[in-house]
């Protein structure tokens, strides 16, 4: 039994069927140029971990820090090998505490308008997914000389998406309340991904409740 990880590898031994999770590494890679291999080791992890539970797989994203230079070269070889559903997410993790670098090299006045690759990623998002953003909280007054992530400017992208796909969109330190952040827990069952709320001022646990998935 065989999981695929690192762009078609196996590790033997191993099954999304008996482990319940299996990892496709998209990031650090090796690209061949007309020079040879150029190493790609300075780049930061990225990777898509696939839960299955009841029979049913989760998507989640894993994205590190990487800037939007670098999801050019890794959708290209992505779409090279017909892997494009191993960047389809249930779950997404924000890149780069929610900085524009991530979705374009401009970050906008108003709204970041992300290169087509980015916006391709974001539509492979499913319905009623989670997207999660480490980060402090999001300054919504512009402020065109702040360059420290969240950009209000991105995070209005983001928002875009997940009011498209009904999703939830999270700020963890903002999460419950500015003024009292605590752990972001999402429970991955049979339904797919679901955002466990947690009420701030009291330490109990608000399911948020979705209907089931569909495919």
């Amino acid at each position: 039994r065989d999981i695929i990880t690192d762009a078609g590898r196996l590790v033997p031994g191993w099954s999304k069927e008996s482990q319940g999770i299996e990892f496709f590494v998209h990031s650090p890679f090796a690209e061949r140029t007309s020079d040879g291999v150029l190493d790609r080791n300075d780049n930061c992890l990225v990777m898509q971990a696939t839960i299955r539970e009841g029979g049913v797989d989760t998507r989640f994203l894993i994205t590190a820090d990487s800037i939007w230079e670098n999801w050019q070269r890794m959708m290209s070889i992505t779409k090279k090998h017909g892997n494009e559903e191993k960047l389809a997410w249930d779950i997404f993790k924000i890149p780069h505490h929610g900085s524009y670098l991530s979705m374009a090299s401009e970050k906008g006045v108003y709204i970041t308008t992300p290169t087509e690759e980015f916006k391709w990623l974001l539509d492979q998002g499913a319905a009623r997914s989670v997207m999660i953003s480490s980060s402090w909280e999001v300054i919504m007054a512009d402020d065109p000389d702040d360059v420290q992530p969240p950009h209000a400017q991105t995070h209005r992208r983001y928002q875009k998406t997940a009011d498209e796909k009904d999703s939830e969109l999270v700020i963890t330190m903002e999460n419950p309340s500015k003024s009292q952040p605590k752990r972001t827990l999402i429970e991955v069952t049979a339904a797919g991904a679901t955002l466990k709320k947690i009420a701030a001022s009291a330490a109990a646990l608000i399911t948020s409740t979705q209907a089931p998935r569909v495919g």
